[in-house]
């Protein structure tokens, strides 16, 4: 293709310009500078002039990568390819836009028509990159595009002379790649076009460490150039894979003519029609699961070109994608290896939409990679550590980069690998390799006299890049104190930091010590550091087969040692001991010491030496033992150890008079005849008596005062026991310090009362209720209660919980009032009710119409009664008028007769003798009885007025008397139903039995006064 069609004839005559400028700045080319905390770079063989777009994945110290090569076939004539000669020509602007002054610049068209030229040329390169090469018309030599791998085994210092390749195919094009590697091998992505010229995501692996590749498998599904492929692993040792795609659709827009065109709108009044390119980038990734790759899911859209995409884990194990957008960064992240996504800002505060970022987590903390973003390629690039530190370092200056930088983490170091555009116009891989030296430093001692018996030094060093450093070191005599000697008999280098040895005799010394870092470079000056040896104590040192255990089960340890001088001497040096911090022994001639009475945790012994100039070990033998003592404390006698022993719940009820609590110290310890104290703490209802004193005995009787009876209440005992060493037991119980039991004191039975008893409705039997309580102590619920019916041969219920009584089947007696029931109440603790209580039980109650009954016979006799005393007073009225009767009619008789005798039934003359003249005569007895009433028969009509007991048939014939309330038909005059009065009965004229009249009142009259 000519190159005129790409560029105008201005850019030609300003290549020597360019050229010359080129030369000027190749002798101090940008691989000599040095930059600080990075090392020179390093370029890795391709075995092509045209690598680009390298990935790196770090292994321990083995380092992988994957790049894109391209190799041009010479044909029927030669020269440089198209894409060559874009690459040239936008080199050559940047270089004149950077370095060129301002009439260089001005003779060449203005800086805006440069940058104008280079974005075009720039946007054709791109083109072309991104689809199948056609041969020009000068050259005919078709592009060829690989993949390849190499790698290095010592990070970085060494490379493959000749990286293989791993994935080709003539016909296609080969792009971006991405590359990682995890226990299941190593595995490489990369963007390619196999049949049409659409660019797709292929993936290939090798399980055998690169020997052999399976075939490409095609990830992608949609109809769009895909780019920026960044593979990454997620949990469950699977890949997540995340990359961008770029959508160009044609529209036509429609605007108005400009003012230039007026009459033709005024003819035509139409929007002139015009077709424009919108581009669309969506983000997309997929995640590879179980041996195959899932389908492609969206994870966000972009309105305009994507100019960087990376992908990135963070430290526990989540996946970070970010990508820029014409609005600023945009950043997401997953934490279940791309099942969902969410928005997160946690590296925006560090990226611009203006440059290139990639991030990578290591060692710690996250790296950040910066790069110049200039037309799509990366101009300098710079390093942060952190993702809240500004200390930017620079690695590289501005260059023209072809591929942007992949970075990885192997155990120590960040590694970085980029392709680039030399001056050329090769395209070559470049990768950072540390050359600078460490610096040791000597963290111990400080200058100066030694005072241990042994020589003890502690170093280090640091470096701009390497972490993994090893040392060497010698000891060289000063015969002059006041010059060094030249430092010989090194040791090998070895990551050791630290040396100890016994201080030499009495002297000058210089200690030497020089380091080296894993690229190789050793320090060039070694350190120095003098010190003497006047002043060294004597050395001790423990007996090993004197040393205890690091952790015993005794309260006692011997010690045995061994003590040397660095100056020879007659007198074996003197020994003191220290124990636990405390005030040192006296010093002493000895080899051994017993120290007993140690206690349940950790504990050192400081031994010291003494030499006869009295120089004394600072730091001496220090014996570390760590005592346990399994010292259990568990009760032996206590109310809650009786399964039998009442309780509510937790509660423990006691109601004896005083409590016996006895315990006991479990020891595991071989120490015989160990002595145990224990105080114990009395606590009632919250207030707590003083601890007692400590004491041997192992029991406590627990009573009131004065040794009374224990006082009712709710008690805590809490016991604490030491051994003589002051070890403390544990209880069993609580894992503490402290034996704990409760119990409660309860000496008082549960008070009862009735409640109103209740009928049944339908029954009438009553059933009675109680309530009891036992004041704070047993609840309502619990107590138990006993009821009887008080009468002959009734027994006890039996103790239930049931607090009712059912008066059913409970017999009445006609003669009683009802009946008496009792109730008795007992609590957990057992204290029974002294006296039962009472309830009297009433039988009217129980049947209503038994009372009825009986209200209505005590009326009905009461008013029987009152009739007949109202019947007797009329009786005894009528009688004493019939008498009066009865003595005028006899007197007026008495006064007609001759004789004039009294009348007949007057008190003077009641037994007197019988007036024969009248023509009475003796009874049908021949009695001497004169009876006043007799008469002879005579007509009716001659019986006198109004006498009631007047009869012509005399006591034997039936009579009924109307005037008396008692009279009533009878024939029987001694029966029972008759009735006398106080006054003697005065037998008709007619009677002729006399004689049967007492018995017949002492029958009545008893009944009449019972009624009066």
């Amino acid at each position: 293709m000519p190159k005129n069609s790409f560029f105008p004839q201005i850019l030609i005559r300003i290549r020597w310009i360019v050229a010359l400028s080129l030369i000027l700045s190749s002798a101090s080319g940008w691989t000599d500078k040095a930059y600080p905390g990075w090392s020179a770079i390093k370029i890795i063989p391709a075995e092509s002039n045209l690598a680009t777009y390298p990935d790196i994945a770090a292994d321990g110290d083995t380092l992988h990568v994957v790049f894109r090569s391209t190799t041009t076939t010479v044909a029927d004539s030669s020269g440089p390819s198209d894409q060559e000669l874009l690459e040239q020509e936008i080199q050559k602007i940047s270089v004149l836009l950077r370095e060129g002054d301002a009439e260089t610049i001005k003779k060449a068209g203005g800086k805006e028509k440069l940058q104008a030229t280079r974005n075009e040329l720039t946007r054709k390169l791109s083109e072309i990159q991104n689809r199948p090469a056609a041969g020009s018309q000068e050259s005919a030599a078709p592009v060829v595009t690989t993949i390849n791998y190499t790698r290095s085994e010592d990070r970085g210092r060494t490379w493959w002379e000749k990286p293989i390749v791993i994935a080709q195919n003539p016909e296609g094009f080969m792009g971006q790649t991405a590359i990682l590697v995890n226990r299941q091998g190593i595995h490489v992505v990369y963007t390619a076009t196999m049949t049409d010229n659409i660019l797709h995501l292929y993936y290939i692996s090798s399980a055998d460490n690169g020997k052999t590749w399976t075939e490409p498998f095609r990830i992608s599904s949609t109809n769009f150039r895909k780019a920026g492929p960044q593979l990454v692993s997620i949990p469950g040792e699977g890949m997540l894979l995340v990359w961008w795609e770029l959508e160009e659709t044609e529209v036509e827009l429609r605007q108005r003519p400009s003012f230039d065109s007026v009459e033709k709108f005024l003819q035509n009044p139409q929007f002139e029609a015009t077709s424009q390119t919108r581009t669309h980038s969506t983000i997309r990734y997929s995640r590879f699961g179980a041996g195959t790759w899932q389908a492609d899911q969206v994870l966000d859209n972009a309105t305009a070109i994507v100019p960087y995409l990376s992908l990135c884990t963070g430290k526990e194990g989540e996946a970070y994608a970010f990508w820029s957008e014409p609005g600023g960064v945009d950043c997401r992240v997953t934490r279940n290896g791309g099942q969902t996504w969410e928005t997160i800002l946690t590296f925006q505060q560090r990226m611009s939409r203006e440059d290139f970022y990639s991030f990578v987590y290591g060692g710690g903390d996250y790296h950040i990679l910066r790069g110049m973003s200039q037309s799509n390629r990366s101009g300098q690039l710079s390093y942060l550590k952190g993702v809240e530190s500004d200390a930017w370092t620079n690695i590289i200056d501005e260059q023209t980069q072809h591929s942007f930088p992949q970075m990885a983490y192997t155990r120590d170091e960040v590694q970085i690998v980029w392709g680039i555009s030399d001056l050329s116009g090769k395209h070559l891989l470049y990768f950072r390799q540390d050359n600078k030296p460490p610096k040791s430093v000597m963290y111990y001692p400080p200058t100066g006299d030694f005072t241990k018996h042994e020589a003890s030094f502690v170093w280090g060093a640091s470096d701009d890049i390497s972490t993994r450093l090893t040392y060497r070191w010698c000891r060289m005599p000063r015969t002059d104190p006041q010059s060094r000697p030249v430092p010989d008999k090194w040791t090998l280098y070895d990551e050791i930091n630290k040396e100890t040895f016994p201080a030499p005799e009495d002297g000058y010394y210089t200690f030497f010590l020089q380091a080296v870092d894993f690229s190789g470079n050793e320090e060039k000056e070694p350190i120095a550091v003098d010190f003497q040896t006047y002043f060294v104590p004597p050395g001790i040192q423990s007996t090993p087969s004197s040393l205890p255990p690091l952790v015993i089960n005794k309260r006692a340890i011997q010690i045995s040692w061994k003590t040397a001088d660095n100056t020879p001497s007659q007198a074996a040096p003197l020994v003191a001991c220290q124990v636990d911090g405390n005030p040192i022994s006296n010093f002493s001639q000895q080899d051994s010491i017993q120290i007993g009475g140690l206690s349940t945790g950790w504990h050192s012994i400081q031994l010291y030496a003494m030499d006869a100039n009295g120089n004394v070990s600072t730091f001496g033998e220090m014996v570390t033992v760590k005592v346990e003592l399994e010292l259990g404390l568990v009760w032996e006698q206590t109310p809650g150890l009786d399964a039998k022993t009442p309780r509510e719940g937790t509660r423990i009820f006691v109601k004896d008079d005083k409590v016996t609590l006895k315990w006991k110290v479990l020891d595991n310890s071989q120490d015989p005849s160990v002595k145990y104290f224990s105080s114990y703490l009395v606590t009632l209802d919250g207030r707590a008596r003083n601890w007692s004193t400590p004491q041997e005995s192992q029991t406590a009787e627990i009573t009131g005062a004065a040794g009374t009876s224990i006082e009712e209440g709710d008690y805590r005992l809490q016991v604490l026991a030491r051994d003589e060493a002051g070890n403390p037991a544990i209880a069993r119980q609580r894992y503490d310090k402290v034996l704990d039991t409760t119990f409660t004191v309860d000496h008082t039975p549960p008070e009862v009362t009735f409640n109103p008893h209740t009928l049944n409705p339908e029954t009438g039997i009553p059933t009675l209720t109680v309530s009891g309580d036992d004041k704070k102590f047993t609840r309502p619920e619990n107590i138990r209660y006993q009821f009887r019916v008080m009468k002959e041969g009734e027994q006890w219920t039996d103790w239930a919980t049931s607090s009712s009584f059912v008066c059913e089947g409970k017999p009445i007696k006609f003669y009683s009032w009802g009946y008496k029931v009792e109730a008795r109440a007992i609590d957990v603790a057992g204290n029974e009710s002294r006296y039962p209580v009472r309830y009297s039980l009433i039988w009217y109650e129980r049947a209503p119409w038994m009372l009825y009954t009986l209200v209505g016979v005590v009326a009905a006799t009461a008013l029987i009664v009152v009739f007949m005393m109202v019947a007797a007073m009329r009786e005894r009225a009528h009688q004493r008028k019939r008498l009066a009767q009865r003595r005028a009619e006899a007197e007026k008789s008495r006064q007609e007769s001759p004789s004039a005798k009294p009348a007949a039934g007057s008190t003077s003359d009641l037994f007197g003798s019988p007036d024969t003249s009248a023509g009475g005569g003796m009874s049908s007895f021949g009695s001497g009885f004169d009876d006043p009433f007799a008469s002879t028969a005579s007509p009716e009509s001659e019986k006198p007025a109004g006498d009631p007991f007047a009869s012509s048939t005399g006591f034997g014939a039936s009579s009924f008397d109307f005037d008396s309330p008692f009279g009533k038909e009878s024939s029987d005059p001694f029966g029972g139903s008759t009735f006398s009065f106080e006054e003697p009965q005065i037998p008709s004229a007619e009677s002729h039995e006399p004689h049967r009249l007492r018995p017949v009142e002492r029958q009545i009259g008893p009944m009449i006064r019972r009624s009066i």
